[in-house]
């Protein structure tokens, strides 16, 4: 082997076998310090890629379980609001029960009335502001199904004497679903009526006054009417194909109240009659309804904030419906766009509420929600059982009022019932999502984590390893230098 001095090749290969080992000792001291086995992408790029989905799904998880926590939390609530509500029934079942007897005066009967009516106000009361995090448990968003409103007629209350009787048909039979009692000479008593029906029909009131049925079972409801309410004929269509008859306009874009200013003129023109120009002295929208209404051929309302215009002879037509002009006609300082319709669609309908609780391990497969409906609640509207048309001034509306008490007794506990069944389910998932993330936790840690008594062995090679590779190139650099001997 011929010794030269022009390259060091031994002090070349111990410098690089040294570098190598440094890059190891450094290595094995990250994992050490880190914990981790993979802490960058060139350590194990497959297995990065399994332990970050793994990571992703633990950490939807953790939020699912949190989710399932104040969810049971929101449906506790709104159990306890319930429980109150059957308390306060099981008071009026007492009170019921009293009027009508016979040893109670009519004297007597005014003060049960008294408390009775206290019920059910509390009852209100607690629909409209039992709330869970700033909001209404009992509030509405969901859609029930062929609902057809009576349009065209001033608003009412359930107090509003009604005559004749409302049919209503459905599936495209001739024979009606249900015909109410012509014995119903308030619009309370058309409520009860169909809501005791038994037919899957629920009525109610909404919030402009108008007489609402809806078709639960989705049968494509059509109504046709003898029904006055306060001497007036209802407009009742809805058809199979889920619609009924309007013939309206809508200022949808402008959201107002019944104290928002008005500033101009609105006149509304007919397909078919006389046009009609409002007064400019209407300076709120409340004189401006009442102006509509009360000297007009027309009905006016709001609905949803919205100014609704109805041509109640239905004399319009979707290719000539009623129309509007503005004359400087201004709702809050804006000018309203009015549309035009002679039709409104079922199946947006907004009097029921669902709380869903999303679950998911952040994959589309894994993720489900888990909810519960719950309508807008009242005295008016206890899971279907009105209270609305009862009183306990005489000894045959309180029995009367006993039957709807204990109805509503029965729908409370079975709304109920679906809380509770419900609550169980989250707490079924809660504890697959605890066992998921604790299997999968695991799952990840077995790829990511650091072997520690290794990585302890590893770093005693290493640094024996680097040591003596230090002296190796220190020797190869001694054993260069020995050339010189030949040349003394």
């Amino acid at each position: 082997m011929p010794i030269g001095i022009l390259n060091n090749i031994a002090s070349i290969a111990a410098e690089n076998q040294l570098d190598i080992t440094n890059n190891n000792l450094q290595n094995t001291l990250l994992q050490l310090s880190s914990g981790d086995r993979i802490n960058s992408g060139a350590d194990d790029p497959a297995g990065l890629e399994i332990a970050n989905g793994l990571e992703a799904n633990v950490t939807a998880l953790t939020q699912s379980e949190q989710n399932v926590s104040n969810g049971t939390g929101e449906l506790q609530v709104a159990d306890g609001a319930l429980s109150q509500v059957t308390t306060l029934l099981n008071r009026a079942v007492t009170l019921a029960t009293e009027s009508a007897t016979g040893t109670v005066s009519d004297t007597q009967r005014v003060a049960l009335q008294s408390e009775f009516s206290q019920i059910t106000q509390e009852i209100d009361q607690i629909g409209e502001n039992t709330t869970y995090n700033g909001a209404p448990i009992f509030a509405g968003n969901s859609t029930n199904y062929n609902q057809g409103a009576t349009s065209g007629v001033t608003p009412v209350n359930l107090a509003s004497a009604a005559s004749g009787t409302l049919a209503i048909y459905g599936g495209g039979s001739a024979t009606p679903i249900y015909t109410t009692k012509s014995t119903d000479t308030t619009v309370g008593a058309v409520i009860d009526d169909i809501n005791g029906s038994g037919t899957g029909l629920v009525a109610s009131l909404n919030g402009a006054g108008q007489l609402m049925v809806t078709d639960t079972q989705n049968r494509g409801t059509s109504a046709a009417t003898a029904l006055d309410v306060n001497t007036t004929a209802g407009s009742f269509y809805m058809g199979a194909n889920h619609q009924f008859q309007y013939n309206q306009i809508s200022s949808g874009t402008t959201t107002a109240t019944l104290a928002s200013t008005i500033a101009g003129t609105l006149t509304i023109t007919p397909h078919t009659g006389a046009a009609f120009t409002t007064s400019a002295s209407d300076t709120t929208m409340a004189a401006l309804i009442s102006d509509i209404n009360t000297n007009s051929g027309f009905k006016a309302a709001l609905d949803g904030g919205a100014l609704i215009i109805t041509d109640p002879t239905l004399g319009s037509t979707a290719a000539n419906p009623i129309a509007e002009t503005l004359t400087g006609f201004k709702i809050d300082g804006t000018a309203p766009t009015f549309a035009a319709s002679d039709t409104q669609t079922m199946g947006n309908v907004t009097n029921s509420s669902t709380v869903n609780i999303f679950l998911s391990d952040s994959t589309v497969a894994g993720s489900a929600q888990i909810g519960v409906t719950m309508a807008a609640f009242n005295s008016d509207n206890m899971n279907g059982v009105s209270l609305g048309s009862d009183n306990l001034s005489t000894a045959a509306t309180a029995q009367t009022a006993l039957t709807d008490i204990n109805n509503a007794i029965s729908q409370v506990a079975a709304l109920r019932g679906q809380i509770g069944g419900v609550t169980e389910r989250l707490q079924s998932a809660a504890n697959v999502i605890s066992s998921q993330t604790q299997n999968l936790t695991s799952a990840e840690d077995t790829i990511m984590e650091a072997d520690i008594p290794t990585a302890v062995a590893k770093l005693t090679n290493y640094s024996i390893l680097e040591q003596t590779g230090i002296s190796a190139l220190a020797q190869a650099n001694q054993q260069q230098q020995l050339v010189l001997k030949l040349l003394q």
